[in-house]
């Protein structure tokens, strides 16, 4: 090969890496170049951005030192032995923290380009945010915006474990309207969905940010209390049957609601906790409704 050849070769190598190097600027993901102690080597405008950091800042560090990865050590360690032996991670979501302190959700692809890695970078933060958005959607009971009872099972198995492990009390408080099905034979279901709407409404403004309202099904309601005593219960649910009396409702006036409070004992599972709260509501309407027992 003559020297004119490998001139012209040179030169064709290098019009090459200046077009990789254009779009690699160019592209809109986030792309890093790491080397094998995982410090940045390079990153393109994209990623920049989504770091909110100069390249100056960045070259030479770690995204844990940058504080960018929301991951331990031991899940940095894991994902270097994946890419190590199938050659490359494909679309593992990844929280990072910009220098802003947002907090972006990524999909991350991270290839091994012997010696270094290669990276992408893909916000999906507002992926994330739909898709939690439907999830949490269908937890909700369409008409009152409470939990519905699938809901239920998970946040219930949730509090039992923890009052069991931190040995706290937990109450629950069974509403049910009263005159419920006289209201709807009366006025019609569209005004019944309204008296419902507002109960419920009642129910999440007057519990505890910690506490959770539920529609039980029906015209019945339940507040899952956690931390909460008999006592404390039982004062949570005479707030909401006063606050609920006070309620005005077009075209019906007033309307009463009753309840019925447990507090959990030792090792009670949900079956037994709801019967014992079903039986003191049957007794709060027994003995003459809008009480609480």
């Amino acid at each position: 090969m003559t020297e004119k050849d490998e001139l012209a070769q040179l030169k064709a190598r290098i019009a090459t890496l200046e077009k990789y190097q254009r779009v690699f600027e160019a592209l809109p993901i986030g792309i890093s170049i790491n080397g094998d102690d995982l410090r940045f080597i390079d990153v393109n405008p994209a990623a920049q951005r989504l770091f909110a950091m100069s390249r100056t800042e960045i070259i030479g560090r770690t995204s844990k030192e940058l504080g960018l990865l929301r991951e331990d050590d031991a899940e940095q360690q894991a994902l270097r032995v994946w890419v190590a032996e199938k050659g490359s991670v494909q679309n593992v979501q990844r929280r990072i923290q910009a220098k802003s302190g947002q907090v972006y959700s990524v999909a991350l692809l991270i290839d091994r380009v012997e010696p270094d890695y290669l990276s992408t970078f893909l916000d999906i933060t507002e992926q994330v945010r739909l898709h939690h958005l439907v999830v949490e959607q269908g937890r909700r009971d369409a008409l009152t915006g409470l939990y519905n009872r699938s809901a239920l099972t998970e946040i219930l198995g949730r509090e039992l474990a923890r009052a069991d492990r931190n040995k706290t009390p937990l109450s629950v408080a069974l509403f049910d309207l009263d005159h419920f099905k006289s209201i709807n034979d009366r006025f019609g279901h569209l005004v019944g969905d309204e008296v419902l709407r507002q109960a419920a409404r009642v129910i999440a403004q007057t519990i505890r940010a910690t506490d959770v309202a539920v529609r039980w099904g029906g015209e019945e309601l339940l507040a899952i209390l956690p931390d909460a005593s008999l006592a404390g219960a039982g004062i949570v649910a005479e707030r909401v049957r006063t606050a609920i009396a006070s309620l005005v409702i077009p075209s019906i006036g007033s309307v009463t609601i009753s309840a019925g409070v447990v507090e959990r004992n030792t090792g009670e599972d949900a079956t037994a906790l709801f019967k014992r709260a079903d039986e003191r509501l049957y007794a709060a309407k027994n003995s003459g409704r809008n009480k609480v027992m």
